[in-house]
């Protein structure tokens, strides 16, 4: 875990290790997320969003 953002209903976390990329994550559960500390994610494919450029 990179860094994390309260954003008020919910908290945007940003994930680094996942791939080439930093990894933009948006959750709705409350946690005190900690810079350095290890995440598991299990992302459901109805609700994964792909930004990389190449998709219309």
């Amino acid at each position: 875990m990179e860094t994390a953002f309260f954003l008020g209903d919910r908290t945007r976390v940003i994930v680094r290790g996942v791939g080439d990329t930093l990894l933009v994550v948006e959750t709705s559960d409350r946690h005190e997320f900690r810079e350095g500390e290890n995440v598991g994610l299990i992302v459901g494919p109805d609700t994964l969003m792909t930004m990389d450029g190449e998709t219309p």
